[in-house]
């Protein structure tokens, strides 16, 4: 296959997902944050037995999810702005270029405040959210 060929055979477009709206999205967040806090939840309220503790640590959690929300409504209007590349190689996934400033200022301040704290783990989080601002999927990785 030449060169204009596989020019002709890109597929580009732009994409703005809803964070709360998509059900793809509700799902992955539902199981990676849902069931972990939900467990949670759950052991404090049987363990606690109306204990003021119990309930300062659910105001805590009830607190941390409002804020979480805010901050994605206020910093991204609760969409991620994405484009993709379709070609005869693979899928792509590039972060749009106003997204990407916003995200490397934040993985930026998470990275730096976890060197600061000594909060490795953080610091990673921060490394490697950066890193996936652009992905490339080959075709042959692609089960369904």
């Amino acid at each position: 296959m030449n060169d204009e060929n596989r020019l002709s055979e890109r597929f580009e477009w732009l994409n703005s997902v809803s964070v709360f709206r998509n059900n793809i999205i509700l799902k992955q967040l539902g199981m990676a944050i849902g069931i972990p806090f939900g467990i949670l939840i759950l052991f404090l309220l049987v363990a606690s037995r109306n204990s003021s503790g119990a309930k300062y640590a659910l105001g805590l959690i009830v607190i941390l999810f409002v804020l979480t929300y805010l901050l994605i409504m206020i910093l991204w209007k609760g969409k991620y702005d994405v484009k993709y590349i379709l070609d005869t190689h693979g899928i792509q996934s590039i972060t749009q270029e106003g997204q990407r400033k916003k995200n490397r200022m934040i993985n930026a301040i998470t990275i730096s405040l976890g060197l600061i704290s000594r909060n490795y783990t953080v610091a990673g989080a921060g490394m490697l959210a950066n890193s996936r601002q652009k992905v490339f999927i080959d075709w042959k990785r692609i089960k369904k």
